[in-house]
């Protein structure tokens, strides 16, 4: 974030996204983990769902300061000239977080002897070789998936229905306001709905309102449909994760979990082509796509009530 905020050569951009992504490379899978085996330490996994809920509600709080604090600042000023201040403000927070981190202390675990690449391929073939293990992984990665694209492409949307640029911190703001809402108020969705059905509506309802925003550009419309999809998004994964916790062990946890966000990224991969160069073409389209993907992924990957009955 550093060389983004003082440099202008894309030589020094390519090391920048290289670095930025090792160290998220680093953190994925790993903080879950960590946080899981924390809760079993204490004997409090059987609720670990609520607990990665607050966790994902503390991150869409940060992003509900983030998002209008960026907006307010590339928007008082020349806005190519501006956009270094967004990337220096990011590199600092980023290094509070690193000395947070050196005050962790990491719960006693088997301590593994196979070098990353064997734990890599391991991890991947844990994941294909049991059936219900497979069903939860594949349900989250291809929803999480093709909801991500609403990250990509809310800012178009918003263009489209003339919103300045000022504007789009505020609403992703509001996006992550909603989400950390929906995050609050999980064991009372889970109540009401229960763990399928909330599962199932959580993935359906995305695939309905990508499919509406091809059809409809009205703003209120479109606000909707921003909002809920990334709500439903961040509100379906502490559930998803606690149980593939469940059904791994605390030695392969980061692995595992490492290995669930490569298949999420390989679906993205090779999505991104396509619906970028659909998108070139008409907007419409790509939702549409999108909208009949996830709701095919919905269909395919449903969870019946009977996999959530015992943990394995």
């Amino acid at each position: 974030m550093f060389f983004f905020g003082i440099s202008r050569d894309y030589t020094i951009f390519y090391l920048a996204e290289f670095l930025g992504a090792l160290g998220f490379t680093m953190i994925s899978g790993a903080d879950k983990a960590l946080l899981y085996d924390m809760l079993s330490e204490i004997n409090e996994n059987d609720r670990a769902r609520y607990y990665l809920a607050r966790y994902e509600l503390f991150g869409t709080m940060g992003l509900l300061i983030s998002f209008p604090v960026g907006s307010l600042i590339v928007s008082q000023w020349r806005y190519e000239g501006v956009l270094a201040f967004p990337f220096l403000l990011t590199g600092i927070f980023l290094t509070i977080a690193f000395l947070v981190f050196l005050w962790i202390d990491e719960p006693n675990r088997i301590k593994p002897d196979e070098n990353f690449l064997k734990m890599g391929i391991d991890g991947l073939k844990i994941l294909f070789s049991y059936k219900k293990l497979r069903l939860f992984t594949f349900n989250y990665i291809t929803i999480s998936a093709i909801t991500f694209f609403m990250f990509w492409f809310y800012q178009t949307l918003l263009r489209q229905t003339a919103v300045s640029v000022g504007y789009f911190g505020l609403v992703g703001s509001g996006c992550n306001l909603f989400a950390a809402i929906l995050l609050s108020k999980l064991k009372i969705l889970e109540k009401y709905l229960g763990i399928s059905r909330l599962l199932f509506l959580t993935a359906l309802i995305p695939g309905l309102l990508y499919i509406g925003i091809s059809i409809n550009k009205n703003l209120l419309f479109v606000l909707f449909a921003v909002f809920s999809v990334i709500g439903l998004k961040l509100l379906r994964m502490p559930i998803l994760l606690d149980f593939v916790n469940q059904m791994i062990k605390s030695h392969n946890r980061a692995t595992l979990l490492s290995s669930v966000s490569i298949l999420e990224k390989v679906i993205i991969f090779i999505l991104y082509p396509f619906i970028g160069l659909i998108a070139d073409h008409s907007i419409d389209m790509a939702f549409l796509l999108l909208g009949i993907i996830c709701i095919i992924f919905t269909l395919f990957t449903r969870i019946e009530k009977q996999f959530l009955l015992k943990k394995n």
